[in-house]
């Protein structure tokens, strides 16, 4: 059975001798190492066409979740397209926002408290975002206060504590204090949200486009 080139535990299973048996028996045999040496290598080729059929699934399957994001986007688009502040929130995010697929995160930056807020807003009332998703960071100038900024941000944006990642300093050249509150980041991974978002604003551009 071992020169047949049956792996230890197949001979296991069908005689019933123990694997350790087997191998005190068969492990000063060159031909059993040169069996055991196919079997790995049959095995890694198994599981590598495994990982590839697995891997081919999932992304087939990511294909078809963000194909199915941006058919609900052009739907949505109808219905919100004549609101004035899902326009307003969708074009701080073509301006402001992070617009690469290469990442799932949906990040908006500005100094402006009332341009996340807006942002934050739109998030909630017409992208499904429940508040506590939200997370928020600030970069900020070696001049200030990294803790009372964050409390400003949090407070004007109506964020707990525990929402904000660990703020971000930036090392300029000079210690002038050049903003006063630094740059607020809001944040939510989800890059289902993110292929619909750019999708609202692909189409909202070539709407836009054939008005002109």
């Amino acid at each position: 059975m071992r020169k047949l080139g049956k792996t230890y535990s197949q001979i296991s299973k069908d005689i019933g001798i123990p694997k350790g048996t087997l191998s005190c028996w068969f492990s000063q045999c060159s031909w059993s190492q040169d069996i055991k040496n196919k079997n790995q290598a049959k095995n890694i080729t198994i599981s590598e066409e495994r990982l590839k059929k697995l891997n081919d699934g999932r992304k087939f399957s990511l294909i078809t979740r963000y194909k199915k994001a941006e058919i609900e986007a052009t739907q949505e688009w109808e219905k919100y397209k004549k609101d004035p502040f899902f326009i307003a929130g969708l074009m701080l995010y073509w301006g402001e926002g992070d617009k690469s697929l290469n990442n799932h995160m949906v990040r908006i930056s500005n100094a402006d408290f009332g341009i996340l807020k807006i942002f934050k807003m739109f998030l909630l009332k017409y992208c499904s975002v429940k508040e506590e998703k939200i997370r928020a960071w600030v970069l900020f100038y070696e001049n200030l206060d990294e803790t009372l900024l964050k409390e400003r941000w949090g407070k004007e944006l109506q964020l707990p504590f525990k929402n904000f990642y660990k703020s971000q300093l930036i090392h300029g050249r000079h210690k002038k204090r050049k903003l006063l509150y630094g740059v607020g980041n809001l944040i939510i991974g989800n890059k289902f949200l993110k292929v619909k978002i750019l999708k609202w604003i692909d189409v909202a551009s070539q709407e836009f486009s054939k008005r002109t």
